[in-house]
């Protein structure tokens, strides 16, 4: 009888795998090299072959960590179990993982991770042909029948309910006015965004079915995590909080709500979010007690809203500030410097030298890289525009045109 895994553990890791941009990592080496003879004293160099070997991702890396810490990898004879009919089935016939035991997919799990040392870029295949997405897929279904979250189970004592319904009825349309909702994802209980908006807006959102004139900057993100929901059979938990608004009540309502919940794929925070949003004692004493910005009329500026830099170790307000946006590349790389701004204030400005499509080949290093996104290379400002818009500790934004209301870049005559 092998102990019981974490099977929360194992199933986390299904949204990063089921992305459509997920990468695996891939083979390096198996090239030829010159180096010196080591059965020779002199420096004579010899034709080598350095081996292929598996450059994961850091998902992958931290999936072969987890399988081993969290009870997935068992003492087995894999060697042996790998050549019954019970382990060629589970890796052959797709459907059959989809009713795998729990005991199964540890004992698979054992095989094609430990098998890796023996056969190098294995785990990389099974990555690439579905097998692991299929195991953290039945994962999750373990993992949903466990905690009895069926379609019409209560997920909290708050009694939000998955449910099945489609759409609001027309009378119940013209009565709902605006209204702001979060969507859940059921695997882990988490809340993964927050929208606004009237009559069936909610239920095109939970069908991942917006078109592309309603969808925003940034849905990508959104609409991956439901089409993994979805790939993982299971639906999408919505909570409306409030309803009867108007617009711009809604407006601030969403906001409020987007503040409570870190971590979303909304792309853009709430209205007016970076000049009214959460914010330290100290941060309100700076937005009342700085210096304003003074006028810009003789410059071309663009103005991007990098909030907080604490969780992003090791990265430079440069590294936050110039990648990855969407953005007017033309329009921005007319403009004479860029300003990064924090609730409401100018902390940083640089010289844009090029803007570059944001890939890992222009800017080798950065995480998250996104083609449709763009970035730019740059430097600081001189030392007089540094003192002119920026100062000791900052410099507040008072001119309205300049302030981020809902999106992170703003334009000033350009």
């Amino acid at each position: 009888m092998t102990a019981s895994p974490n099977i929360e553990a194992l199933a986390a890791f299904l949204p990063k795998v089921a992305r459509v941009d997920f990468s695996a990592g891939r083979m390096k080496g198996g090239g030829k090299f010159r180096t010196r003879d080591p059965s020779q004293d002199t420096h004579k160099k010899i034709l080598a072959t350095m081996l292929p070997y598996p450059d994961f991702s850091e998902t992958t890396s931290d999936f072969i960590q987890m399988a081993y810490d969290c009870g997935w990898i068992i003492g087995i004879d894999w060697p042996q179990w790998c050549q019954t009919e019970e382990a060629q089935e589970l890796v052959n016939r797709p459907g059959q993982i989809e009713s795998a035991s729990v005991e199964q997919l540890q004992k698979l799990l054992t095989w094609r991770v430990r098998a890796e040392r023996f056969s190098t870029g294995s785990l990389l295949a099974d990555f690439e042909s579905g097998l692991i997405l299929r195991i953290l897929r039945r994962a999750t279904q373990i993992l949903q029948s466990e905690k009895n979250l069926s379609d019409t189970d209560a997920i909290t004592s708050l009694n939000w309910k998955i449910t099945k319904m489609t759409n609001f009825s027309p009378a119940v349309c013209d009565k709902l006015g605006h209204y702001v909702y979060r969507l859940i994802d059921p695997r882990n209980g988490e809340t993964f965004y927050v929208g606004k908006g009237r009559d069936n807006r909610l239920f095109n959102h939970v069908k991942a079915r917006l078109k592309p004139s309603d969808q925003e900057p940034g849905d990508d993100l959104k609409l991956d995590r439901i089409g993994a929901i979805h790939d993982a059979g299971l639906l999408v938990i919505h909570v409306i909080h409030r309803h009867e608004l108007t617009e711009e009540v809604a407006f601030e309502v969403e906001a409020a709500v987007m503040d409570a919940f870190p971590g979303l794929t909304n792309k853009q925070g709430g209205h007016d979010s970076d000049a009214r949003g959460p914010m330290a004692a100290e941060q309100i004493v700076d937005k009342y007690e700085l210096p304003e910005l003074p006028s810009c009329e003789d410059l071309k500026l663009v103005l991007i809203s990098v909030g907080d830099l604490d969780h992003v170790a090791g990265q430079t307000l440069l590294d936050r500030v110039r990648f990855a946006w969407r953005i007017n590349a033309d329009r921005a790389a007319e403009a004479d410097y860029v300003l990064a701004a924090r609730r409401g204030v100018v902390i940083g400005v640089y010289e844009a030298l090029e803007w570059l499509p944001a890939t890992e080949q222009n800017f080798p290093g950065m995480r998250y890289s996104n083609a449709s996104r763009w970035g730019f290379v740059g430097k600081e400002a001189p030392k007089e525009i540094q003192d002119r818009l920026v100062g000791e500790r900052g410099k507040r934004i008072t001119e309205k045109e300049m302030l981020h209301i809902r999106y992170p870049i703003r334009y000033w005559q350009v």
